[in-house]
């Protein structure tokens, strides 16, 4: 995900999903995370404004109901992603829904 541009943040309240909209080089791509319990999403640029991703880190199983993702962005700041299931812009999904 390095140096893809992160276009959008979805928040469905309701629905209990976030979804991460970025372009890059292939096209359009989506990060969804279901059932979302946190989501952070600071914005200092300690390292000067930037709207691209640097790298990720995840998705890590926090129990067994809970996996994080962060997505460090070249500004610095660091996005911070809890949710029952994530569904990776590969289509690969990581988390208990995984599992049903």
């Amino acid at each position: 995900m390095h140096d893809w541009i992160l276009i959008d943040i979805v928040v469905e309240w309701e629905n209990q999903r976030v979804v991460l909209k970025f372009d890059t080089t292939a096209g359009h791509k989506e990060l969804v995370a279901k059932n979302f319990s946190k989501l952070m999403v600071p914005r200092n640029d300690e390292w000067g404004p930037s709207d691209c991703v640097n790298e990720t880190t995840g998705p890590v199983s926090l129990n067994d109901v809970t996996s994080r993702f962060l997505i460090e962005m070249q500004s610095g700041d660091v996005i911070e992603l809890e949710a029952q299931s994530i569904i990776l812009p590969d289509g690969i999904m990581v988390g208990i829904t995984a599992n049903k």
